[in-house]
């Protein structure tokens, strides 16, 4: 096993441990992805702009539509309207 294996099972591992009921498919996702999701998944409750996801991922907001699209089959905010979803029904 590689550094990078390492290093993605062990974020994979963390990811799996938070109390989060939404799922990726963790075979194919890597870190940016992750990234974004830890982000929109603190942030949920603000009204966080594809800007300000774009530059804490540091890429473009159409690059960064692009990637989240081809990596998850979902637009971003698609996802993100799910993890507010799954946040209103824990309580």
């Amino acid at each position: 096993m590689n550094i990078w294996d390492k290093k993605r099972s062990a974020v994979m591992a963390k990811i799996k441990s938070q109390d989060t009921i939404h799922t990726y498919n963790y075979q194919t996702i890597n870190e940016p992805i992750i990234k974004i999701h830890n982000y929109v998944n603190s942030n949920f409750k603000k009204n966080i702009t594809s800007n300000e996801i774009a530059n804490y991922i540091q890429m473009t907001p159409a690059s960064l539509y692009r990637y989240f699209k081809h990596k998850t089959n979902k637009t971003i905010f698609e996802s993100s309207n799910e993890i507010g979803a799954e946040h209103a029904c824990k309580f």
